[in-house]
């Protein structure tokens, strides 16, 4: 059932691959009743021209329009050389248009002389269905002859039998009602295969008899295109639909034909927000670089490949960040008929990337403002190396750094930063008194953003100061008071910063950063009040750090220094070249091992003291001890803080001491002289050194509780370690004057009973806070009888005191314990320890003068080695004595016996 090429091509519009013969001249169009040309055969697309989805004349559709139903006319009009004759489909339908270039015959054989060329099947049938007339195109659309047709309800006899009532409604309608109509119905060939097809069916005019005249048309592989095409294009309108992206389809003139669900969600699913039926170039708030684009793809067929665009939708203040592909899409003859965009919305990602380089920028503002503060701790160097930071980092236009000055409440400028040359910067004077806006961001601790248009009035006058569009206020406080402002200004706002420049997300990295300026200028004048409070200390106070060569690189000395090594404060704060070494430089050489040692302790995190010879300027040696405690910020950078004291003279007396014990026999007057001596002349300036560290320890807590701001650690620790150095000494001083004395015959004691329960209790109670802060216990089991022993009140508790401190120096956890009980004509004081224990061959030395277990310099226990030698004369001279158990690593234990009293 093979048809010609040219049917096969004329049914489907597709371009024939042979002319049609030349005496069968037909063209062949199906319109729909709004003149839109549904189909068309090969011959009509080359007589007439036409194409799918086009419009037949206006005078053409008018003519068929008075086709009456149920016949066929011929139109009073040519197209392409033809003549045309209407035939009106089932109601609805539109007509079937027939082109023909012969001359019309009489109108009663109009219809059959033209049907007789159609190159469909055409039959002529009773209203039964019975077939009267069949053309010779019956067997090339059924597969049967025309014989096995005629006389008979062909089609009611192969028709499928789910279809026989749809083709005999169609007979009846149009026999008996006289009417058009058309059906679809399923047939088998004689082969027994299932066919497509479409009867058109006309009732025949002038006929005694009703008659149905219908053209049949094989529709077969139509309706699997058909059925295809619908099936692919709604799996192309779903994907459309699903796509992650957004979709746009353009016509050849630019205007948007579809867009997809994705795209809607981009620019808004309202109404008004659609671009269906609007031109790129109208559509408000999209990138002006969009439409040249478009333009090259439409006339020029140049793809779009991955634009970075925007698109600012109506009362939306941050843009989209749109990336744009587009395509021009080409008819099979070439030219273009539109295009097809893909919109990809990269808005969080783009904001995710501005915020990481927003966070990066700020954050190595931060790493340039400990820098700069670390290389110069001048104030006003620091505030223009600040202000620069500031300016440049947040793009502002001008920066003003105000600080407070007297008891007005008056901010001025002490540094300024433009970021344009021709911006001359002027000083400002501001007394936040006056502006209820910025007293009341003083008072919150917050900063006050304004804005040109976007102000209330009571801050509109501080707007105006500057005559800046934009401004941010941001207040810092120096130990919990108003230090100043911060101002940032923009002169002028870009047009699309409908909000501000500044959004709020950098809002607060700029208050972070604030923050950080605040506690670096807040340390620099604490610095400078400490420098102040410390001048007249004798030791050396610095801060330093570790270049990259392991070196030190002071970053703060007191000028102390100079007394100490020949050099000034400046000279050590210049040193950062790696030719000048403070170990090379200034350490002796057999001491330098030892210091590289204890740096590479700090460098790990310890805290250490050290006792070092220096080489001055001038070539004197001198003993400095040096306490150093490191700290290690979030960067993992280690500064280490601590003092240096003099301690030549003492060392000059240790080696002197030293020296008397060994000639203790042949210079025991020269040694009593000179302890007697040394220990007077230290006390003396001792108890003034120890009475003003006193003074000043209680004149911060003063100042801590007036102002209810804590000062930084390092005052408090430098403080305390003016107190408890000077009291050791001072200790010393008064232990060795007593060892003088007992040495000499010179101290004199009472005899008298003395109860031992409340003196015992009171000793215990000096050492209970700091055994509580190690979490060592303390046991505490006293005789209930209290006994009491026959001697001098305060040297017994000189006695307990001393074998009390060193149970709690020498004990790091555990337990230290304390019991009293008679022993025959004795009272017996027990203090047992789980410290670290005593050498056994350190015992036999233990109450020896100036003799310690560990004798090193940098030992891990202080002490001079003087307190038991004390407890033992003390003890000798009341008429006791002291026993000690020890193992070491598990604890001591130490009996003092006293007479009994009775």
């Amino acid at each position: 059932m093979t048809q010609p090429g040219w049917k096969i091509s004329a049914r489907y519009g597709l371009p024939t691959s042979a002319p049609p013969p030349e005496d069968v001249d037909l063209a062949l169009a199906e319109v729909d009743p709004a003149g839109t040309i549904v189909r068309v055969g090969g011959p009509g697309r080359q007589r007439w021209g036409w194409k799918e989805g086009e419009r037949v004349p206006d005078a053409m559709l008018q003519a068929l329009a008075a086709v009456p139903v149920g016949g066929a006319q011929a139109l009073p009009t040519q197209q392409g050389g033809l003549s045309l004759l209407g035939l009106p489909l089932a109601p609805g339908r539109g007509w079937l248009l027939i082109g023909y270039a012969v001359e019309a015959p009489a109108a009663a054989s109009t219809f059959k002389s033209l049907i007789e060329k159609v190159p469909v099947l055409v039959l002529r049938m009773r209203a039964d269905g019975t077939v009267l007339h069949a053309d010779t195109d019956t067997e090339a659309v059924t597969g049967y002859p025309p014989e096995k047709i005629l006389g008979r309800p062909f089609w009611l006899d192969v028709v499928h039998p789910e279809d026989r009532w749809k083709l005999t409604e169609a007979l009846r309608h149009s026999g008996e009602a006289g009417s058009t109509a058309t059906v679809g119905v399923r047939f088998l060939t004689p082969r027994q295969e299932l066919r497509l097809a479409r009867l058109y069916l006309f009732p025949a005019a002038g006929q005694a008899e009703a008659r149905i005249e219908a053209l049949v048309f094989d529709v077969t592989e139509q309706a699997e295109i058909e059925a295809a095409l619908l099936q692919s294009e709604a799996l192309y309108r779903t994907f459309l639909e699903q796509s992650p992206m957004g979709i746009l389809h353009l016509d050849a003139t630019g205007i948007v034909t579809f867009e997809n669900h994705p795209f809607r969600q981009i620019v808004g699913e309202a109404a008004e927000d659609a671009w269906i039926g609007r031109r790129l170039e109208d559509i408000p708030g999209l990138d002006a670089r969009l439409e040249p684009l478009v333009e090259r793809m439409l006339h020029r067929g140049q793809p779009i490949q991955g634009e970075a665009l925007t698109y600012r939708r109506a009362g939306v203040s941050v843009p989209a960040h749109l990336v744009v592909h587009g395509s021009p899409i080409r008819h099979p003859g070439g030219q273009i008929v539109g295009g097809v965009m893909m919109i990809e919305d990269v808005t969080e990602q783009h904001q995710r990337e501005e915020e990481l380089l927003l966070r990066d920028r700020y954050e190595r503002a931060e790493v340039a403002l400990r820098e700069a503060v670390l290389a110069d701790l001048n104030e006003d160097v620091f505030l223009h190396e600040a202000a620069e930071i500031l300016g440049e980092t947040t793009q502002a236009d001008r920066i003003h750094l105000l600080v407070h000055v007297g008891t007005e409440g008056h901010a001025v400028t002490r540094a300024a930063w433009v970021h344009h040359e021709q911006d001359e910067p002027f000083s400002l004077s501001v007394r936040s008194a006056e502006f209820p806006a910025l007293r009341a961001a003083v008072v919150g601790g917050h900063s006050l953003w304004l804005r040109a248009g976007a102000v209330s009035d009571d801050a509109r006058g501080l707007l105006a100061l500057t005559e800046a569009e934009e401004v941010l206020w941001a207040p810092f406080y120096d130990t919990g008071r108003l230090g100043g402002f911060v101002l940032f200004e923009r002169l002028r706002l870009p047009a699309e910063a409908s909000v501000g420049f500044w959004l709020h997300a950098e809002q607060r990295l700029m208050d972070r950063l604030v923050r950080l300026f605040e506690t670096l200028w807040s340390w620099i004048q604490v610095g400078q009040r400490y420098r102040l409070t410390v001048a007249t200390i004798d030791d050396c106070l610095f801060t330093f750090t570790f270049a990259r060569d392991e070196t030190r690189r002071y970053l703060f000395i007191t000028p102390q220094i100079q007394a100490l090594t020949g050099y000034g404060a400046d000279e050590v704060l210049a040193r950062s070249d790696a030719a000048w070494s403070w170990i090379d430089t200034l350490v002796h050489p057999e001491d330098r091992a030892a210091l590289r040692e204890h740096d590479e302790a700090l460098r790990n995190g310890r805290e250490r003291r050290v006792t070092y010879r220096v080489l001055q300027k001038s070539g004197a040696q001198r003993w400095l001890c040096e306490h150093a405690t490191p700290h290690r910020d979030a960067t993992g950078r280690v500064t280490v803080t601590g003092i240096l004291m003099d301690v030549t003279e003492q060392k000059d007396a240790e080696e002197i001491l030293l020296s008397a014990r060994e000639q203790v026999e042949s210079a025991s007057r020269l040694k009593n002289t000179f302890v007697a001596t040394m220990s007077h002349e230290l006390r003396t300036p001792l108890g003034a050194i120890n009475g003003f560290a006193e003074l000043l320890a209680h004149e911060l807590s003063e100042w801590e509780a007036q102002t209810g701001q804590p000062l930084p650690p390092q005052v408090r620790e430098f403080t305390e370690a003016v107190r408890q150095n000077a009291r050791r000494v001072l200790h010393l001083a008064d232990d060795l004057f007593m060892l003088s004395n007992t040495e000499r015959g010179t101290l004199r004691l009472d005899r008298r009973p003395v109860p031992l329960q409340a003196l015992v209790r009171r000793c215990a109670g000096k050492i209970a806070v700091g055994l509580s802060e190690k979490d060592v216990t303390l046991e505490v089991d006293l005789d209930a009888t209290d006994p009491a022993a026959l001697g001098d009140a305060q040297r017994i508790e000189q006695v307990l005191d001393n074998v009390l401190s060193n149970a709690a120096k020498f004990t790091d956890r555990g337990r230290v314990a304390l019991r009293t009980r008679r022993a025959g004509a004795d009272v017996v004081i027990e203090v047992a320890d789980t410290g670290t224990g005593i050498d056994p061959e350190y015992l036999g030395r233990l109450f020896t003068p100036f003799l310690q277990e560990d004798s090193r310099l940098n030992r891990r226990f202080e002490g001079t080695g003087l307190g038991l030698a004390l407890v033992k004369r003390l003890l000798d001279l009341m008429g006791g004595r002291i026993e000690v158990e020890s193992q070491k690593g598990k604890g001591s234990t130490f009996r003092i016996f006293l007479p009994a009293a009775g």
